[in-house]
């Protein structure tokens, strides 16, 4: 009630050029919109304000000769414009409190919805309250929201999804993610691709150290490809581990020793080496 809308219609004859076609409008049996006049298209328009009785717009078009034709169309005037309601918005992914490693990408999911348009009308916006504004997505159709982003900095975030519709009308939520930095590890001894004596004991060392946590707090585990993990002794209070293992199988080896720290960010490293034993005698 009391919008101006625009109603459009189109007219043609077989016989006649549209321009040589006459149309009229009539709201609620009213002629209205005397200059209307098609186009090339033969497509008409013409701007009606309804009141709450309704709505009866009729199209009628003649030819030169007199032939003509009706059209018609009966609207339900409401008696005031709908009012808008805010969109509504969920973050489903990842998990709040989960740990990523620096630089790996984090894929934000969600859901977004609207009773007044469809959801892929819907404009996402996503920001960190460390780092600002980091970017925007579009919904589907069905309202799935996915947004996958790697360029956090190492910190804690509150990762917000803001939804805004056509109108201005928003839905914010948010959810918590940690960034850090996996330990630095490094293999010290034995060299790699060395040739060592099976009667003696294998004498690892490695040095370890985290930006977050202490030495003494990453948790060490050594693994042969042959013999399977081995010892998982931590490192002492300046980064520093020796172990020293005296039941590898002679042959060919494989260590890897994998450091994890308490946010459960690892990472790894390896060596070969080849343990050696005198052939047996020949019968």
């Amino acid at each position: 009630e009391g919008v101006a809308e625009t109603v459009r219609g189109q007219v043609g004859d077989p016989n006649h050029a549209t321009e040589d076609l006459s149309v009229t409008w009539l709201h609620n049996g009213e002629e209205t919109c005397t200059e209307s006049a098609p186009d090339a298209e033969g497509v008409v328009s013409c701007v009606m304000t309804f009141d709450a009785d309704g709505a009866e717009v009729i199209l009628e078009v003649r030819d030169p000769e007199g032939a003509g034709a009706t059209a018609r169309v009966t609207l339900e005037v409401t008696p005031e414009e709908p009012p808008n309601s805010p969109p509504t918005c969920a973050i489903t992914g990842p998990e709040a409190g989960s740990v990523t490693a620096l630089g790996e990408t984090i894929t934000f999911t969600g859901t977004a919805d609207d009773l007044n348009v469809a959801a892929d009308f819907l404009s996402v916006d996503w920001s960190s309250d460390k780092d600002g504004p980091i970017g925007s997505s579009t919904p589907t159709s069905s309202g799935d929201v996915t947004f996958p982003f790697s360029g956090l900095t190492a910190n804690t975030h509150v990762i917000a999804m803001t939804v805004t519709d056509d109108l201005g009308a928003t839905c914010s939520t948010d959810t918590t993610v940690r960034v850090g930095v996996p330990p630095e590890l490094a293999i010290t001894a034995p060299t790699d691709g060395a040739v060592l004596d099976h009667s003696a004991p294998v004498v690892f060392e490695a040095t370890v150290s985290d930006n977050e946590d202490l030495p003494t707090d990453i948790a060490l585990s050594w693994e042969s490809d042959v013999d399977g993990v081995f010892s998982t002794d931590g490192a002492d209070s300046a980064g520093s581990v020796t172990v020293s293992a005296d039941s590898l199988t002679a042959g060919p080896q494989v260590v890897t020793l994998t450091a994890t720290d308490t946010d459960g960010l690892f990472v790894t490293d390896t060596i070969t080496f080849t343990l050696n034993q005198p052939p047996t005698a020949p019968t």
